[in-house]
């Protein structure tokens, strides 16, 4: 059956945001003593792609947490059962920026899940009351979609280890409506068995699943919202299903036979490097990377992969069978690198999965082989090392670490501290633009071009 939508576009001034002490409320399991739901609830998702981390107000004093993309805030027990609603989001330089405000009327015993969708500058706020209600080995499933296309799909579950042929179909999902699902099963039609479960996802009235997902474990005794959305870090535009239960957490699931995807970067100033990719079933991959040169993306099957690499002029500058795992719907990158061996080496991470248009989650690696660790700041023009926001610190050769900063422009300087407490200013780079809806790399290495011996480099 599908539960009432209230949808709200507003504007306007930011309310204050101070903190105050708001209990949350987690899933619990049939270990735990039965919990009478006795107050109001709230709880926020976030399903708009062009947002950053948007900011929850109640009553205009009361900061309950924020959710960026394909997140949520644990849900919140409230004191009263009217409120006032406010939605915000930080800009680039610094300032508030309300995307909605809504009034609620939360009855006692029911939880208000808002979900955000569209783009901000005309935010949609859909308010969904859901009564909570006290279970014993058994689940309650809701679902809706933040889809920008309108799309709706009919969903299917079927216990683990069943086909799709023995699924069943529980109803159309669309966007803007919250849909609860009836069980199948004979003991309560309105609630499931606990358990590992799949799901699937058809067209409209068709029998042919456009997605399928892992196994996905329904251990608590309680509510589970699914939302359907679109991936919108560096692989985009595929289906994807956030599960929300009353924490924070949120498990992301891809489709099963979504394809994985990697790019290389060749940080030698002076080799070109020969790259083989090989997996199960004659999956594999052969490229050259320029010295330099960075590689496009590369959609691949997702699974455990050897990588090797030598280079081109010489065979004995070389490394083979590094595990290199891609994942369903997830993106690595390879930073190729000279060890403190004085060989070709490898080094590997996962590139963020989030939209990066206001927010940007900056991928540092340090492949300086002359200092153990180094401090990497983003200094903005009003700034100095002393004051930057951000910074990485004590990054270790050999090493990454993800920061998130604002769009905007920013002089990436690098120290390194000494042992008698005095600091190397070893390089710093021009200002430049980190505002692309693009993943970022900055990697800082030793370079023969660079008159400091030194180099940062930023790549996108």
């Amino acid at each position: 059956r599908e539960y009432t939508m209230v949808r709200f576009i507003f504007r306007g001034l930011l309310l204050a945001m101070l903190g105050m002490q708001i209990s949350a409320c987690g899933g619990s399991d049939d270990n735990e003593k039965s919990e009478k739901y006795d107050k109001p609830y709230l709880q926020f998702y976030n399903g708009s792609a062009d947002s950053g981390a948007v900011y929850v107000t109640v009553d205009e004093t009361n900061n309950i947490g924020s959710a960026v993309y394909g997140d949520a805030t644990s849900v919140v027990s409230l004191e009263q059962n009217d409120v006032q609603l406010s939605f915000s989001q930080q800009d680039s330089d610094g300032s508030s920026e309300v995307l909605g405000e809504l009034s609620a009327n939360i009855a006692t015993g029911k939880k208000l899940l808002v979900v955000l969708s569209g783009d901000t500058s005309a935010a949609n706020f859909s308010a969904y009351p859901i009564e909570r209600t006290e279970l014993v080995s058994r689940f309650r499933l809701f679902a809706t979609s933040v889809l920008s296309t309108g799309q709706d799909y009919d969903l299917y579950l079927a216990q683990s280890g069943n086909t799709f042929a023995d699924a069943h179909l529980l109803s159309s999902v669309s966007e803007g409506a919250l849909t609860q699902f009836e069980s199948w099963q004979a003991e309560d039609g309105q609630s499931f068995s606990q358990g590992d479960y799949h799901v699937y996802l058809t067209l409209p009235g068709e029998d042919t699943p456009v997605f399928e997902s892992t196994d996905i474990s329904f251990q608590y005794a309680t509510e589970y919202t699914f939302v359907i959305r679109s991936s919108a870090g560096a692989i985009k535009n595929n289906l994807e299903l956030d599960l929300v239960i009353n924490s924070s957490s949120v498990n992301t699931y891809a489709a099963i036979d979504q394809a994985a995807q990697f790019r290389i970067y060749n940080s030698l100033d002076a080799k070109e490097v020969s790259v083989d990719i090989v997996g199960a079933q004659d999956e594999q991959r052969a490229l050259t990377i320029a010295a330099n040169g960075l590689s496009e993306f590369d959609a691949i099957a997702h699974g455990d992969y050897q990588l090797s690499g030598k280079a081109s002029d010489d065979e004995s500058f070389a490394f083979s069978n590094q595990l290199l795992s891609l994942t369903q719907g997830r993106s690595k990158a390879v930073v190729l690198y000279e060890n403190a061996e004085q060989t070709l080496d490898a080094l590997t991470f996962e590139e963020s999965h989030l939209p990066q248009n206001v927010e940007h989650d900056v991928q540092v690696v340090n492949v300086t082989p002359d200092y153990a660790a180094l401090d990497v700041f983003f200094v903005r023009q009003n700034e100095t090392i002393a004051t930057a926001k951000y910074r990485a610190q004590n990054l270790a050769f050999e090493h990454s670490a993800r920061l998130t900063v604002k769009s905007g422009q920013y002089e990436i300087v690098i120290v390194h501290n000494q042992e008698d407490d005095t600091q190397l200013l070893l390089t710093r780079s021009p200002m430049l633009n980190i505002d692309q809806n693009e993943n970022y790399i900055v990697s800082v290495e030793t370079s023969t071009n660079s008159p400091s011996g030194y180099e940062v480099v930023l790549l996108h």
